[in-house]
């Protein structure tokens, strides 16, 4: 698949829009996606990163970005992915043709889309937001759980919300109001810290684009606490995870802060943000530090000495954060973008990642004779045994436990493990295991569900393990067009892979 990917960064604008397309191609990308930027000509200085990728550069005409990437790409795209606010449907129809396919990601819902996917990762999002702004047909990915961040940050979850959990208090603040802080809102947060009377260890963060950097690097330098700069730095979910509270601009970093459980002090410098803080403030994940721009100084002090004051209040504050997103967003998206396959009864046949609400479900399948006849282990788990192993799947950053689908009801379960320590599989390479609902046998489910899995895991080598006298497991993973392997495994690898079975 090819995407090519349109939004813009300037000091005005920030990098928000350029970073998250950045983050969902890479997520594309170790799927097997090709995938290329169309981009405005301050971007590539405002978010560094973009440069590596030789994006195509813009003029301002909605009519000169058209004819340039058919200039570009003669071949057009399979996916077209926009995230721009001055964007509408009637720019994106002029694309229908070149574009196979078109996503729009957006968080305003104030204009109307011509997309075949809507992707807006705000929190509390609902699709009917979006009701007669987008085609009848068109799917609609709402809510924080889509919410686009690096893998970084569902690595350092677990980490860092274990060490929350022990709440010692208001010892470190990370100051990060955007890429570039038009307003140099930084400023005015650095004096409220001063004010504070606090001793404390505070990182700021800012991009090598701020207009205000060097104002802010002076301040640092005269800050009674300790505090340090960091430009344009890779380390943002290290400097998270370390932090007790951040003070925050409400843009796409809120989604960063959650997935970490770290509590925040939000401030709205730009109006398209007021929604995102009054949400997660409502649901108690940060608190907002409204009011005139001229008092957010002393507003700072008094929140961070009542905060120093309240572990407690820290503690819920992380709950209550980590609860909105937890990182997989990025997961969420590449499986919402394969194509379904079809059973036999014609319902549509695709994966979602597994849920807290799937434990139960998951157990009862598990717990089925014709389940257990040629499992590993043929003793039927336990709840506490099925509690332990369905927690700790969840938990793992890279952990693909996904439930199959029957036009959108669940109907089994799919693993994709990594192989173990010192193991003969190939590096990166996972171990497939599937069961479908005994009742819902004989559909061709399960058969669906592999195929699925090869469109969506492009760059994969996929081993099963087929346990003497299961034919029918056999005959399934064979259907497939699973292959036997040197090691007695059964593997599916990756379209056009150089890889062979004798290696």
């Amino acid at each position: 698949m090819h995407a090519v990917f349109r939004a813009d960064a300037s000091a005005e604008l920030g990098g928000g829009h350029v970073m998250r397309c950045l983050t969902l191609a890479r997520a594309l990308e170790s799927l097997g996606w090709r995938c290329a930027f169309a981009v405005n000509a301050a971007a590539p200085a405002i978010v560094p990163a973009l440069a590596e990728r030789k994006p195509l550069i813009l003029d301002d005409t909605a009519e000169g970005t058209a004819a340039a990437l058919r200039r570009n790409w003669p071949g057009g795209a399979d996916w077209l992915i926009v995230d721009h606010y001055g964007i509408d449907g009637a720019v994106e129809t002029g694309w229908r043709g070149w574009a196979g396919a078109v996503m729009a990601i957006d968080d305003l819902a104030d204009r109307r889309h011509d997309c075949d996917v809507l992707l807006d990762q705000t929190f509390g999002r609902r699709a009917e937001d979006y009701a007669g702004l987008v085609p009848e047909d068109c799917r609609l990915l709402t809510g924080s759980a889509y919410a686009l961040l690096r893998p970084a940050f569902a690595a350092a979850r677990a980490g860092s919300l274990t060490r929350r959990q022990a709440g010692d208090g208001l010892r470190r603040l990370l100051v990060s109001l955007g890429a570039t802080d038009p307003e140099n809102h930084s400023r005015d947060v650095l004096e409220g810290i001063a004010r504070s009377g606090l001793r404390l260890a505070v990182d700021v963060v800012l991009g090598a684009g701020a207009r205000h950097l060097d104002d802010i690097r002076a301040r640092c330098a005269e800050l009674p606490q300790q505090a340090e700069l960091h430009v344009d730095t890779a380390d943002k979910p290290g400097l998270m995870a370390r932090a007790d509270l951040a003070i925050g601009a409400a843009g796409t970093s809120t989604w960063e802060r959650c997935c970490l459980g770290l509590p925040s002090l939000l401030v709205v410098i730009a109006e398209n943000q007021r929604r995102i803080a009054e949400a997660v403030s409502a649901a108690g994940a940060a608190e907002l530090l409204s009011g005139r721009r001229d008092g957010l100084a002393e507003r700072t002090g008094t929140a961070l000495r009542r905060l120093a004051a309240a572990p407690a209040a820290l503690r819920e504050m992380s709950a209550k954060a980590a609860a909105i997103c937890d990182g997989r967003g990025g997961d969420r998206i590449g499986l919402a973008l394969a194509a379904p396959g079809r059973a036999r009864d014609g319902r549509s046949v695709s994966l979602r990642l597994a849920a807290p609400e799937d434990e139960n479900l998951i157990l009862e399948w598990q717990r089925h004779p014709t389940t257990r006849k040629y499992a590993r282990n043929p003793a039927v788990p336990s709840p506490a045994e099925h509690h332990a192993w369905f927690t700790r799947r969840l938990a793992e950053p890279d952990g693909l436990l996904t439930i199959i689908t029957l036009d959108g009801a669940a109907a089994g379960l799919l693993r994709l493990d990594a192989p173990a320590a010192g193991g003969a599989r190939p590096a990166g390479s996972r171990e497939i295991s599937i069961l479908v609902d005994p009742a819902l046998r004989g559909l061709g489910i399960a058969l669906e569900a592999l195929k699925f899995v090869r469109r969506w895991q492009g760059r994969l080598t996929i081993a099963a393990e087929v346990l003497p006298g299961n034919a029918a497991s056999a005959a399934l993973f064979e259907a497939a067009g699973y292959a036997p392997g040197p090691d007695g495994l059964l593997y599916s690898l990756p379209p056009q892979s150089a890889m062979t079975l004798s290696q």
